[in-house]
């Protein structure tokens, strides 16, 4: 029976050790690894070798990449052809993009030491462009070229704690930026990266083992809906033709309402799962690093009974926020719970500024903005610490000629 093949992706020379455990982790567990220094890729005699190992993951199964301190060799064909392409492609980069454009499962570890640099490094440089682009007025079409053109004398100021680390925090934006895929694990050892790959490969068996048990509801349920909707439609469409046929020439109200409602069906479901990831996102943190479970913990602690007037600020403040960080990745919890009395944890501070754009853009189409607010203001009370707001109330009430000291 063939076994999946496991390509790792990294540079050679620093993590040696952590290569060779996984390459040995790997083989043990039954699967084939596919690594450059154990002989694992053919090299073709009119190829060079970095394209060799950028082709061979094209027979592959999954796709482990782990990034230390270091960059790498440049890739031989470099070409930056874009104005604001100031950083040279690596052989990691190289084979990583191929990953991409291969749509091929990933398992991304990054240095937690070197990530958690990287995060500091992120905060200031979204300062940077908070800061310029609150005062500046830029055109849609050039604003990515004067955001690469802000990085780039930024990086040419900022204290690097390692020289590669210029080329790795690139290579690591790359992969905050991505859409799907993007989750990752930190790692300090190989022994974290095993662990964490007996969990992934896991959770991809589960899933498959599920999907075979589904399927077939699944599919029932999907014709049984269509079925539905186009009984719908056929009725509507007879219901039409009846009132063209009367010469009518105002067409009745309600059955053009009728075909509007049944367009938006699934636009509103749609926005439905989207306002609630967004609620989701900003009032908790997943803090599970499987991505196969969820562990939302809160990011605040309000000290205040919410209202529907207090939620009504804050979701009408969210518009004016959305603007002035929009080029920011993340909102720090400050400025986005003002409006309210809270207490927050400083691990969970940092909330995504898309979830907070999205949230803004869906309060300001609503066509129901009360409807919002009320279930906003039902999400928020979860969150409420009756008893301490008790207690600072039963403080408040005690005059000072109580007080025995």
């Amino acid at each position: 029976m063939a076994a999946p093949k496991i390509f790792v992706s990294s540079t050679c020379y620093d993590l040696h050790e952590v290569r060779h455990n996984v390459h040995k982790f790997i083989k043990d567990f039954g699967y084939e690894p596919v690594m450059s220094e154990y002989g694992d890729i053919f090299y073709p005699p009119d190829e060079h070798v970095q394209d060799a190992c950028v082709k061979a993951i094209d027979s592959c199964n999954m796709f482990v990449l782990i990034i230390g301190d270091k960059y790498g060799s440049i890739y031989h064909r470099d070409k930056r052809e874009k104005e604001n392409d100031f950083t040279p492609n690596s052989v990691t980069l190289k084979e990583f993009h191929n990953a991409l454009a291969l749509n091929i499962p990933k398992a991304i570890f990054i240095n937690r030491f070197v990530y958690h640099d990287y995060k500091n490094y992120r905060r200031f440089l979204d300062a940077e462009y908070q800061r310029y682009f609150s005062v500046n007025l830029v055109d849609d079409a050039d604003q990515e070229n004067k955001k690469a053109k802000l990085k780039y004398d930024f990086d040419s100021t900022y204290m690097f704690p390692v020289d590669s680390y210029r080329y790795v925090f690139f290579f690591l934006d790359q992969i905050n930026e991505l859409r799907l895929g993007n989750s990752y694990h930190e790692f300090e050892n190989s022994e974290d990266i095993q662990r964490s790959l007996k969990q992934q490969w896991a959770g991809y068996l589960e899933q498959s083992l599920k999907s075979f048990r589904d399927k077939p509801v699944v599919k029932q349920d999907l014709e049984r809906r269509s079925f539905e909707k186009l009984e719908q439609v056929e009725k509507l469409i007879t219901s039409l033709a009846e009132t063209l046929k009367s010469q009518n020439e105002s067409l009745n109200k309600s059955l053009l309402s009728d075909f509007v409602n049944l367009a938006e069906i699934s636009k509103l479901e749609d926005v439905q799962k989207v306002f609630d990831e967004c609620v989701q996102n900003i009032l908790y943190q997943d803090e599970s690093n499987d991505p196969f479970e969820i562990n939302l913990q809160p990011r605040v602690s309000f000290e205040e009974i919410i209202t529907e007037d207090s939620i009504k600020q804050w979701v009408e403040h969210l518009v004016t926020l959305a603007n002035t960080h929009k080029w920011s990745q993340v909102i720090s919890i400050n400025p986005l719970f003002s409006e309210f009395e809270y207490k927050y944890w400083k691990t969970r501070m940092d909330v995504p500024i898309k979830f907070v754009m999205q949230l803004a853009s869906i309060y300001e189409k609503s066509e129901d903005k009360q409807g919002v607010i009320k279930t906003l203001e039902d999400k928020f009370g979860k969150l409420v610490d009756y008893k301490g707001i008790r207690n600072k109330q039963a403080q408040s009430d005690i005059s000072s000629d109580d007080i025995p000291f």
